[in-house]
């Protein structure tokens, strides 16, 4: 009949001190660049947001101005007989010029509620006015509105869109 016998050992189970530094080091990488992704990510959807925003202002600008009889599209003019500014309605212009206008204030939230979202970024848009004539007639106009404003978190540079729109004379 066999024995067994069962033998003691001294070493004990564990990981050393250079092996725990290593895995925690691991970590550490690991959880930094999760938290790397979750900030881009959130500044990636401030900027998406704020971009969508922009861009349904611009459509709505844009159709408003379709809207209006060829002769009547030109700088200075407003949108549309409802944006004259008389009366207590908002007063909603082409501009006259391509300077940078704000559309921080009462006229254009009232035109587009929605741009209140956008207050903190100092919303701007510059409008371009271009007429193409055919034997001294006005043939076609091109509307260029372009728009900046400050980048979420101040993180970055300035968020820019631009938006056209082509008319040609009404037959």
């Amino acid at each position: 009949m066999t024995i067994f016998r069962q033998s003691k050992t001294t070493s004990r189970g564990g990981f050393t001190l250079v092996e725990v530094l290593v895995a925690m080091t691991i970590v550490g990488v690991l959880a930094l660049a999760g938290m790397s992704a979750m900030y881009f990510n959130r500044i990636q959807n401030y900027k998406d947001k704020e971009r969508g925003l922009i861009l349904d202002f611009a459509m709505h600008y844009l159709e408003t101005i379709k809207g209006l009889p060829f002769v009547d599209l030109k700088a200075g003019s407003p949108i549309n007989a409802l944006y004259t500014g008389s009366g207590g309605s908002p007063n909603i212009s082409i501009p006259s010029n391509t300077n940078w206008v704000s559309l921080l204030g009462a006229n254009f939230t009232s035109f587009h509620p929605e741009l209140a979202w956008l207050t903190p970024r100092n919303p701007e848009m510059s409008v371009k006015l271009t007429t193409t004539q055919v034997n001294a007639e006005d043939h076609t106009k091109l509307v260029q509105v372009e728009f900046r404003w400050d980048a979420p978190l101040g993180q970055g540079i300035k968020q820019t869109a631009r938006m056209d729109m082509a008319r040609f004379k009404d037959l």
